[in-house]
C-alpha cells in the first residue's frame, strides 16, 4: 500500500506539472499494486486520479469508467471526502460530455459533500465548476455568484491556484458576456497567478491562454490572436506529449483555427 501511496502522490504531482503519458504511466502502475488488495482507499484516490488524466488524455470512456468505480468504493465505504472528490471528477466528465443536468447534480453534491466537511479549497473548487456550467447554459448570473464566491474562499485561505482559477473563468464569463475589457483584466490576473506559481502546462493554463487567443479575435487584433494560438498547441503538445489529440483542449484549440483560418480568408478578400 505504502509503495501505491508513493507512485500515487508522484502520478498526481507530474499530472499538475503537465507531464500526461508520465503520470498515467505512473498511475496505472500505482493502480496495478492494490488492484488485488483491500486498500480500497488508496486505489479509490489513484482511480479517481487516472479519471483526471484519461479525461485530459480524450479517452472520456476509460475516464468515465474508472471515476465511476472510484466513486462507488468510496460511496460503501462512507469516505465522505472521497465521495465528494469523485463526484466534482463525475461532474466535470458529464459537462464535457453535454450533460448539464447530470453535471450540476453532481457538482451541487460535491459543494454540500464540501459544506458538511468543512473544506474549504473544496467548497471553492464546487463553486467554480458550478460556475462553469452555468456559463455553458448562458445563466450569467448564477455563474457569477458562484464564481465571486470561489474567490472569496481562495483569498480567505490564500490559495493562489484556486484565486486563479476564478479569475480565469471570470474572464471566462465576461468574455461571453461582450464585456471586453473585464474579460482582459481577469484573464491576464489568471496568468499572472499561473505564472506566479510556476505552473505552465497544465488543462487550466491551456484555457486561459485559449480565452487569451478568443478575446484577442473577438476585439479585431488579429496577429495578437495567432501568437495566442501558437502558445496553446505548443502547451497542448508539452501537456500531452503529442501534436494533436481528441481531448476537449485539443478540440477547443481545432476550433479556435478554424476561426482564424475563416477570419484570415475574410480579410484577404477585403
Amino acid at each position: 500500500g505504502i509503495e501505491a501511496e508513493v507512485y500515487n502522490t508522484l502520478g498526481w504531482i507530474t499530472f499538475r506539472s503537465g507531464d500526461l503519458p508520465t503520470a498515467r504511466r505512473l498511475l496505472e502502475h500505482a493502480a496495478s499494486l492494490v488492484e488485488d488488495s483491500e486498500h480500497y482507499k488508496v486505489l479509490s484516490s489513484i482511480l479517481n486520479r487516472l479519471g483526471a488524466v484519461y479525461h485530459s488524455q480524450g479517452d472520456w470512456d476509460m475516464a468515465m469508467a474508472v471515476v465511476q468505480r472510484a466513486l462507488e468504493i468510496r460511496e460503501r465505504s462512507g469516505d465522505l471526502i472521497g465521495t465528494a472528490r469523485s463526484l466534482n471528477n463525475l461532474g466535470i466528465l458529464k459537462r464535457d460530455n453535454g450533460d448539464w443536468s447530470g453535471a450540476l447534480q453532481a457538482f451541487q453534491r460535491c459543494l454540500s459533500s464540501m459544506e458538511i466537511i468543512g473544506d474549504a479549497e473544496g467548497i471553492a473548487i464546487a463553486h467554480t465548476n458550478l460556475a462553469n456550467v452555468h456559463i455553458d447554459l448562458g445563466n450569467w448570473e448564477q455563474a457569477e455568484t458562484h464564481l465571486r464566491r470561489s474567490y472569496e474562499i481562495a483569498q480567505q485561505i490564500g490559495n493562489l491556484y484556486e484565486q486563479a482559477q476564478a479569475s480565469m473563468n471570470l474572464g471566462h464569463l465576461f468574455l461571453r458576456k461582450g464585456d471586453w475589457d473585464e474579460a482582459e483584466r481577469y484573464l491576464n490576473a489568471a496568468l499572472a497567478l499561473y505564472s506566479q506559481l510556476n505552473i505552465s502546462a497544465n488543462p487550466n493554463v491551456v484555457d486561459a491562454h485559449w480565452l487569451r487567443s478568443v478575446l484577442f479575435l473577438e476585439v479585431g487584433c488579429f496577429d495578437e490572436a495567432i501568437q495566442w494560438g501558437a502558445r496553446v498547441k505548443a502547451l497542448l503538445q508539452e501537456m500531452t506529449g503529442s501534436d494533436a489529440g481528441s481531448s476537449p483542449e485539443w478540440g477547443r484549440y481545432y476550433q479556435l483555427m478554424g476561426r482564424l483560418a475563416l477570419t484570415q480568408d475574410q480579410i484577404a478578400k477585403s
